[in-house]
C-alpha cells in the first residue's frame, strides 16, 4: 500500500514539475510581451501578450535583412555569380534622403551622400551597428523609395504567417503605423535564420568598414547585444545572435536565437526595461531547453519497410530508407501533426543498383520542415520493363503519372526495340531468301536427275 502511494505522490510530482516551471518563468519575466518557439517546428514553448500590439523599434532589421538577403540570392541566380561573389559585389547607394532622412541622433555610421558600401557591408553595418541610414539606403535599394520597401515588408510578413504587422519604413524609427506582436516577430526572425549569412552577421560581435568613397578613414563598430559579448555581466554562450531595437515609444527590445546541443530556440522580448531584456531571454531559455525529449518521427521498424517510388520516367523502384529518424523536439509536440513528403530526384536513370540514393523523405510539423532522411533503392533495374503490372500501374498513379501514355518515353529504350525489330525483319527475309534458294535448288537438282534418266 505504501509503494502505491509513493508511486501517486510521484507521478504527480512529476506532472506537477511543468506547471510549476512555468509558474516560475511567469515571475521571473518582466517584460510587457515575449515569447519563445522552438526554432525547427515553430511549436510555442512560452508566451506572454504574445498577440499584443507594439512598436517594434530596430528589430525592424530583422525583416529589412531578410528582403535584403532574398533580394542578393535573385540577383545572384540571375547573374551567373555565387551568393558570395554577388555580397561583395553588389554596391548600395546612399541617396540624400536616406541619409538625412533618418532621426537626428539615432544610430548611424556617418554615411555621405553619394557613398556606396558593399551588400556584405550594408547588411553587416545594419544588424551590428543597427545604422539606420544604411537601412534606408537597403530598403531604397531593394524597393525603390521607403514607402514601397515598407509595403514589401508588409506584404512579405503576412507570407509568414504575421496576423498584426504593419512597417512603415526599413530602420524601425518611431512611425505611428509602424507596428508588431512578438508573435509575428518568431515568424520572421524563424525564416531569417534559414539564412546562413543571417545567422553570420547577427553573431559578429565588432566589424570594420576600411574605407568608403569620401572618407578614407576605417569605420569601426561594436555590436550592442550584451548577450552575446563575453566581457558582458549578461553573456550567455548558449545564445548565437540576435537584434536589439530601442525608442522612446518601444522601450527596449529584442530578438534572439540560441542552441544547446541539437535544440534551438527563439526568444522574443518587447516593452521592456533596458536590461531585463537580457535577464529574461535568460530566464525563458533556460526554461526552454528543458522541454525537449525524444520523438521517434520514423521508427526503425517502419524504416525498414520496403516501399515503392517512380521515377520521372515512370520506372516502378522498390525502396527503403536509409535510417530510422528520431528528432529532439518540444513535449508539447503533437505527433498526429507530423508529416511526410516523398521527393524522387529528378535526375534519376537507369542502370539502378541496390543501394543508390534516389531521393529523399522530408518530415515537416505544421507546415515547418524538421528533417530528412534519404531514400536508397532496394532492387536493381538495368532496363525499363516494357509492360507494367497492375501493382506499378497503382504506384504510377499514387505518384501522378497516370498510365503509360502519360509517362516520359524513354529514348534510349525505343532506339534499341527499334534496332530489334530491324534486326527480326532482316532475319526473317534472310531465312525466307535462304529457304527460297534452296528449294529452287532442289528443283533444279530434280530436273537434271530426271534428263539424265532419259539420255
Amino acid at each position: 500500500m505504501r509503494k502505491i502511494i509513493l508511486v501517486v505522490v510521484m507521478l504527480l510530482l512529476i506532472n506537477a514539475m511543468p506547471v510549476q516551471a512555468f509558474a516560475d518563468l511567469n515571475d521571473e519575466v518582466t517584460a510587457e510581451s515575449v515569447i519563445m518557439i522552438d526554432a525547427v517546428s515553430g511549436i510555442v514553448l512560452y508566451e506572454k501578450n504574445a498577440d499584443e500590439v507594439l512598436y517594434p523599434a530596430s528589430i525592424t532589421k530583422i525583416m529589412t535583412a531578410l528582403l535584403f538577403i532574398e533580394k542578393i540570392e535573385k540577383t545572384a541566380a540571375e547573374s551567373g555569380r555565387t551568393f558570395s561573389e554577388t555580397l561583395d559585389s553588389e554596391r548600395v547607394p546612399f541617396s540624400h534622403e536616406a541619409v538625412f532622412g533618418i532621426e537626428p541622433g539615432s544610430s548611424h555610421i556617418s554615411m555621405q551622400e553619394g557613398e556606396t558600401l558593399s551588400a556584405r557591408e550594408a547588411l553587416t553595418a545594419m544588424m551590428v551597428k543597427s545604422a539606420n541610414e544604411v537601412a534606408a539606403a537597403i530598403g531604397e535599394y531593394v524597393s525603390g523609395s521607403e514607402s514601397a520597401f515598407g509595403e514589401k515588408m508588409t506584404e512579405r510578413a503576412k507570407e509568414l504567417g504575421c496576423k498584426n504587422t504593419q512597417f512603415q519604413n526599413a530602420h524601425g524609427l518611431h512611425y505611428e503605423g509602424h507596428y508588431t506582436t512578438s508573435r509575428d516577430m518568431s515568424l520572421i526572425m524563424l525564416e531569417a535564420i534559414k539564412h546562413e549569412i543571417f545567422v553570420e552577421v547577427t553573431s559578429t560581435t565588432n566589424f570594420i568598414i576600411e574605407r568608403t568613397e569620401k572618407n578614407s578613414e576605417p569605420k569601426g563598430m561594436n555590436n550592442s547585444n550584451k548577450l552575446i559579448l563575453q566581457n558582458s555581466e549578461f553573456y550567455n554562450p548558449l545564445i548565437i545572435g540576435g537584434k536589439t531595437g530601442y525608442t522612446n515609444e518601444a522601450q527596449h527590445t529584442i530578438v534572439n536565437h540560441s542552441q544547446k546541443d541539437d535544440i534551438r530556440l527563439i526568444t522574443v522580448v518587447m516593452k521592456a526595461e533596458k536590461n531585463k531584456i537580457y535577464t529574461d531571454t535568460t530566464a525563458m531559455i533556460k526554461y526552454g531547453f528543458e522541454e525537449f525529449s525524444t520523438v521517434e518521427i520514423m521508427p526503425e521498424e517502419e524504416a525498414s519497410e520496403r516501399f515503392s517510388v517512380v521515377t520521372n520516367e515512370g520506372i516502378s523502384i522498390l525502396a527503403r530508407a536509409e535510417s530510422a529518424v528520431s528528432l529532439k523536439m518540444p513535449n508539447k509536440t503533437d505527433s498526429t501533426l507530423i508529416a511526410k513528403s516523398i521527393v524522387v530526384y529528378p535526375d534519376v536513370k537507369l542502370p539502378i543498383k541496390v543501394g543508390d540514393v534516389i531521393g529523399v523523405i522530408n518530415f515537416y510539423y505544421q507546415g515547418n520542415f524538421l528533417t530528412s532522411v534519404k531514400i536508397l533503392a532496394d532492387e536493381e533495374i538495368l532496363f525499363a520493363p516494357v509492360f507494367f503490372s497492375e501493382d506499378e500501374e497503382a504506384v504510377a498513379a499514387s505518384a501522378g503519372v497516370n498510365g503509360p501514355s502519360e509517362r516520359k518515353a524513354n529514348p534510349f529504350l525505343i532506339v534499341v526495340w527499334v534496332v530489334l525489330l530491324i534486326i527480326i525483319i532482316i532475319g526473317l527475309r534472310t531465312l525466307q531468301k535462304m529457304s527460297q534458294v534452296k528449294r529452287n535448288m532442289r528443283t533444279r537438282e530434280r530436273y537434271k536427275y530426271k534428263s539424265d534418266l532419259f539420255k
